[in-house]
């Protein structure tokens, strides 16, 4: 997972657990798989790997690569909070979309909490890559950078944070 505007990049590991999460953001096995239709669900921790996500702007790109090379690209369409119990974020309405969750408030003293960061991406249309802030999140083996020719191993993961 790279955030290229923000500079950032992460592996995204597989499970919804806090042993999970320590490590990474994470793929919840309960959501669609990222460039697939569906609602692809990813979590992380607020004070560390997920972050970033404080940084994003409406508009942002973020670049999914499959195993097989095919890339999937996303625009950030909105952020908002909700409370933990508000687990409509990741329904599946049979659209194509990425969620991404993170506890709230970013600045938060003591962990946990009880409302959540959520960012919403949508599939955006070819040749539109370059017009905003640029990031990937590379799911499940050998795959390439966006900007580079370089490879590196990569697992995929599945998670919701739960802070």
């Amino acid at each position: 997972l790279a955030f290229a505007r923000q500079r950032r990049s992460m592996i995204v590991l597989a499970g919804d657990s806090g042993r999970v999460l320590a490590f990474g953001p994470g793929h919840s096995s309960a959501s669609a798989l990222p460039g697939s239709n569906g609602n692809a669900v990813i979590g992380g921790h607020r004070d560390t790997h997920f972050a970033v996500l404080q940084e994003l702007r409406t508009g942002d790109a973020i670049n999914v690569e499959a195993a097989s090379g095919v890339t999937t690209r996303y625009r950030v369409e909105r952020a908002f909070v909700v409370d933990q119990a508000d687990h409509w974020v990741r329904d599946d309405d049979g659209s194509a979309k990425l969620t991404l969750v993170t506890c709230w408030p970013f600045d938060a003293v003591v962990p946990g909490g009880r409302e959540r960061y959520v960012v919403v991406a949508r599939p955006q249309a070819a040749g539109q890559a370059q017009a905003a802030g640029q990031a990937s999140i590379d799911v499940a083996g050998t795959t390439r950078t966006s900007r580079r020719t370089s490879r590196r191993d990569t697992r995929f993961a599945a998670a919701i944070t739960s802070g």
